[in-house]
């Protein structure tokens, strides 16, 4: 009985609550703003480009003004995303600074007038602004005397596509003091990249995914002196060891594995002091090898690997210890024939090429000596060069005399014209060919305080081609029908450095 009881209580309750409620409500349903239209799944970019994402609203009888917009962005994937503001317009319309990572871009619409609010998500891919091929330009600041910023310009880039101002657009300044780039990566993984700009006091280690923002002082690729003038920063072919000239002295650091920090001065046998003013790289069979002036005791010094230890080239019938005291180094580094040269100047303006190998007539150990020793006609112009970078298959020989371009036969010291530009105003900073097959040789020029990367075609000779004639086809998305274009215009450049990767 108590159980029927029980029953009846229970819809004796449901019954009053079905009871139809009077209250003065209003039951009018209310419009709000909708956001119409078809998006991208992910919109991708690379850091620097522009991201344009035009909205379309049915606004259902509200105004425009009565509504406020955010674009916000959080990084994808995190446990508690911190978002944080973009834009206050109405369409998405920015210059995309963010480092490279995958986005959550939260768009939202709140209404004044009714106090809702309607959301709308976008996945945003950022890459990396420098892909695996591709040139990075230090530019001096217009309007300043010390300070420089970053761009770059892609291997088999067109007209107008490269990226300007990588460093500033992030970090909102600008780099100071700077005079040189270095950049070399090792793996995969961005723990081997590094990208460095050497400054009179110290250099700075950029990040190796955007390089725009600086490391912290633990993460520097080495301890700068309190007033250290950084003038190189080495690693031998396989990126294993590193070097740092600084103050004119070397000083040999640690392995990739181990942190980087800033490295022992090395000093000569006979502990007489040196002065470093340039270097050349070359290898072969028995490893690494370096080649430096020492602008001081007017000799070439030595580096090898196997040896670990610095010393002294010694004199003979080519070559006398002494002699080289503030010579100038125009270039340094690996010939056609997988041999060291340098082609420096003296006092009195001529330039002298030396050639180094391995004397196997001394016995063992052979030594690395100068081979052979040869002055270039004065006629050649050689001397008044900006810029010289050897052709990798032949012994011709690029080099740069104010807006022309010479290709120099070393065999027999006669030169023919390479290209014109016919501008007074031109003046060559760089040239790079990037690889063994050598049929695309990159220019770095500035016209007046302008400046331009020009990538002509060449032949295996070292001449311009017309592409469509050359050995290698042209790829699809570049089918040019002249040999060569420029990208730009950038700030003046001040060095251009090539990304190089051994992976």
């Amino acid at each position: 009985m108590k159980k029927y009881m029980f029953l009846l209580a229970i819809l004796s309750i449901f019954q009053v609550g079905c009871y139809e409620d009077k209250g003065n409500y209003d039951y009018t349903t209310v419009d709000e703003v909708t956001i119409e239209g078809e998006y991208e799944l992910v919109y991708r970019l690379k850091m620097g480009e522009r991201l344009s994402i035009p909205i379309t609203l049915e606004l259902n009888g509200f105004d425009e003004s009565q509504l406020e917009f955010k674009w916000e962005f959080a990084i994808q994937n995190k446990l508690n995303p911190e978002y944080h503001l973009l834009s206050t317009s109405k369409d998405f319309d920015e210059e995309i600074t963010l480092a490279p990572a995958n986005y959550d871009l939260r768009y939202s619409i709140m209404n004044t007038a009714t106090g809702l609010t309607t959301y709308k998500r976008f996945n945003v891919e950022v890459t990396d602004a420098i892909s695996k091929y591709t040139y990075l330009l230090l530019c001096k600041v217009p309007g300043t005397t010390n300070e420089y910023d970053l761009s770059s310009a892609n291997e088999f880039s067109r007209i107008g596509e490269p990226l300007y101002n990588l460093y500033s657009k992030t970090n909102g300044k600008n780099i100071q003091n700077a005079k040189s780039l270095f950049y070399f990566a090792t793996s995969s993984s961005p723990y081997y990249d590094n990208c460095l700009v050497l400054k009179n006091d110290g250099a700075e280690k950029l990040s190796p995914f955007d390089l725009t923002w600086v490391a912290d002082q633990s993460e520097l690729f080495f301890e700068p002196k309190a007033s250290c003038d950084i003038e190189f920063l080495l690693t031998d072919k396989n990126f294993s060891q590193y070097f740092i000239v600084a103050d004119g002295k070397l000083h040999f650091c640690t392995t990739r594995y181990t942190p980087y920090k800033f490295g022992v001065e090395k000093s000569l046998p006979d502990n007489s002091d040196y002065y470093i003013s340039n270097y050349g790289y070359f290898y072969d069979y028995y490893g690494s090898k370096y080649v430096f002036l020492d602008r001081k005791g007017g000799r070439f010094l030595l580096w090898e690997n196997g040896a670990m230890n610095l010393s002294i080239i010694s004199s003979n019938q080519y070559y006398t210890i002494g002699e080289l005291k503030d010579y100038y180094t125009l270039y340094m580094g690996q010939s056609c024939k997988k041999t060291l040269f340098a082609l420096m100047k003296d006092q009195a303006g001529k330039v002298h090429k030396y050639d180094f190998g391995t004397d196997y007539t001394s016995g063992y150990p052979y030594k690395y000596v100068v081979l052979g020793h040869s002055v270039i006609p004065d006629e050649v112009e050689l001397d008044k060069a900006s810029a010289v970078y050897p052709h990798p298959n032949s012994e011709n020989i690029f080099y740069a005399v104010k807006d022309k371009i010479w290709l120099l036969n070393t065999a027999t010291n006669t030169r023919i014209l390479f290209h014109d530009f016919k501008d007074p105003d031109v003046n060559v900073v760089e040239m790079h060919i990037k690889d063994a097959y050598a049929y695309m040789m990159f220019i770095a020029l500035n016209k007046g305080d302008k400046g331009y990367v020009y990538r002509f075609w060449i032949s295996s000779n070292g001449m311009p081609q017309d592409p469509a004639e050359g050995l290698f086809p042209l790829p699809k998305e570049d089918d040019m029908t002249v040999p060569y274009e420029a990208m730009g215009p950038y700030d003046e450049i001040v060095d251009m450095e090539y990304k190089s990767k051994t992976w």
